[in-house]
């Protein structure tokens, strides 16, 4: 809920674009339940969510929800994820993957007075008069929004890139906010990597993987246009960017695995200092950065060089403009790291703390 990204919907008047992704966890929530054998009541309740967010009138995040669905699901069905749906036949298992899908197609009759037009009309809207036929969006227009990979930097410092129409000097046409993580929730995310339940992990790590990539767009080898071709209705949307929706979803369930694996126990690759002094670290070197000026130029080199490959042009006022905004980001972001690894080191010396107090600190730092 979060992510800068889909705060910036709210904030720019995205509504049903907003209000599609605040279903994504649900729906995906209640068709692992089926999973799990509960059953008619969670056969129902994920088409009547599917369905209301059909609903809410933004079919390209109803898009990437099914994508989602149909991934993580079917890996459940193969390699279950959690104990209690391994131990059950193969055969069971699949006859619940086909209860899903049930419930999808509940979701769609539910919304059909909607969908059924929308489809009638997509060969006359704007996505389908570019190419011939009607057959979807042109791909000019389809990418104008990607991210390019020398863009990436954003996901950990949110103005690498300069931020809002003002100081944005990157690939995209603007852009009115980061597509930012944060160094404390990756961080978050690995840490569930070092115990429990890895097959989820893996499935949640390649979606990620895909979607990155997909949001490369025009720059991302090809991959976005072997889809756009391919992919059934796939050609009808644009803005590659918007699928790191999933990212941040996904970042966000893992984080959260990671919060429960250190407030039962710090795991530790090497000692069990480990990952409060790395994230402490790391948060120091921010810190200093931004207080002292040192990162002024390596901040300013990139930033230029990246204006230059976006045929961009660079003036003193923007460039002045831009690493004032990294430079807080900076002050901001080492002190919240500082903080989550004083936390996670005095986690390691009050046990009561680790087990109930640990997991708020961090919540309230990642809101923060």
């Amino acid at each position: 809920l979060l992510f800068p990204k889909v705060v910036a919907w709210g904030v720019h008047g995205h509504g049903s674009k907003l209000m599609a992704a605040m279903y994504l966890p649900w729906i995906l929530g209640w068709a692992l339940k089926v999973m799990d054998g509960e059953g008619r009541r969670a056969v129902g309740m994920t088409g009547l969510l599917l369905g209301l967010q059909i609903l809410g009138g933004h079919p390209q995040i109803t898009y990437y929800t099914l994508l989602v669905i149909g991934w993580l699901i079917f890996w459940n069905t193969v390699r279950p994820f959690e104990e209690k749906v391994r131990t059950l036949s193969a055969a069971v298992r699949w006859r619940r993957l086909g209860l899903v899908v049930a419930g999808l197609a509940l979701g769609f009759l539910v919304s059909a007075i909607l969908l059924l037009p929308v489809y009638e009309y997509s060969h006359i809207s704007i996505r389908g008069q570019d190419t011939a036929g009607g057959g979807g969006v042109g791909l000019d227009y389809a990418t104008g929004w990607s991210l390019a990979p020398a863009e990436t930097a954003s996901f950990i410092l949110p103005s690498a890139s300069g931020f809002g129409k003002a100081t944005y000097l990157g690939h995209m046409p603007f852009n009115d906010y980061p597509n930012y993580f944060g160094v404390l929730i990756i961080l978050l995310a690995a840490v569930a990597w070092s115990r429990g339940s890895r097959r989820l992990l893996t499935g949640l790590g390649v979606m990620i993987l895909v979607a990155v990539t997909i949001s490369f767009g025009n720059h991302g080898f090809g991959f976005y246009e072997w889809l756009y071709g391919w992919l059934p209705f796939f050609n009808k949307f644009r803005i590659p960017s918007m699928i790191l929706v999933l990212t941040g979803f996904a970042l966000a369930v893992m984080a959260a695995r990671g919060a429960q694996e250190l407030q039962e126990e710090i795991p530790a690759p090497v000692r069990p200092w480990f990952i409060p002094a790395l994230l402490g670290g790391v948060g120091l070197v921010l810190l200093l950065g931004g207080v002292t000026g040192a990162a002024r130029g390596p901040f300013i080199s990139g930033f230029e060089s990246l204006a230059a490959t976006a045929g961009r042009q660079v003036v003193p006022a923007l460039t002045d403009g831009a690493w004032a905004l990294h430079k807080a980001d900076l002050v901001r972001i080492g002190l919240i790291l500082a903080a989550g690894a004083s936390a996670l080191m005095y986690g390691l010396r009050n046990e009561a703390f680790r087990k109930r107090g640990l997991v708020w600190v961090l919540a309230l730092l990642v809101t923060v």
